[in-house]
């Protein structure tokens, strides 16, 4: 399920949306990276809502998601920003590399494993030599109100509105060990505060 059948009232949703990981990620990207920035499922933009209020600075901006809608909403919030209509499984045609790759919310997305694998493999490519990977990942399986939606082995079907959409619910040694298998060095991946989200920060081993 595309989130096109509801872009507007999602990305109104998300609006002015306190999102403390995005703060921490932030203040990581000045202290480490800056530079150039990959938005990989940038839904409506939200990351360059806090960037602005954080004061990043940073070059270029690409913002990419596989919804027409979501892109159509980012680019009316964040006209001065590049978006381009491009899925996750499609990383491999964008040229270049980039100092910061975000997944915010959107790896978990993936149905198969084989595409999380490729996917992040791919991002190895994108990512400078001091490139540093940025994701967030719902933490399903300590929240109790997705427990109806837990179809097993990790796999959710959410609703959103009338519309449901696939979620895969990590565990934290399930992505330290696709870190690990697609060659990445682990700088963090926890529980972040308040348990709703994982956070993972990544490098290419070196």
């Amino acid at each position: 399920m595309s989130y096109d059948a509801f872009a507007i009232t999602f990305s109104n949703s998300r609006k002015n949306l306190y999102w403390p990981e995005l703060k921490y990620i932030i203040r990581d990207i000045m202290q480490y990276t800056s530079g150039s920035i990959l938005d990989i499922g940038c839904g409506n933009g939200r990351f360059l809502e806090q960037a602005e209020i954080s004061q990043l600075q940073f070059g270029e901006y690409l913002g990419i998601d596989s919804s027409e809608g979501m892109i159509g909403e980012a680019r009316g919030l964040h006209p001065e920003n590049q978006f381009e209509v491009i899925g996750m499984q499609d990383i491999r045609t964008i040229d270049g590399s980039f100092d910061s790759l975000l997944f915010l919310a959107s790896f978990h997305h993936l149905e198969t494993q084989a595409e999380r694998i490729q996917i992040l493999q791919d991002s190895k490519n994108l990512l400078s030599s001091v490139g540093r990977i940025y994701m967030t990942n719902w933490n399903l399986r300590d929240q109790v109100k997705y427990n109806k939606s837990h179809r097993g082995n990790g796999d959710y079907d959410i609703k959103i509105g009338v519309y449901s959409r696939y979620y895969h619910g990590f565990t934290l040694d399930e992505l330290s060990e696709l870190f690990t298998e697609t060659g990445y060095q682990i700088i963090e991946n926890r529980v972040f505060d308040g348990g709703r989200n994982f956070l993972s920060v990544l490098e290419t081993l070196k």
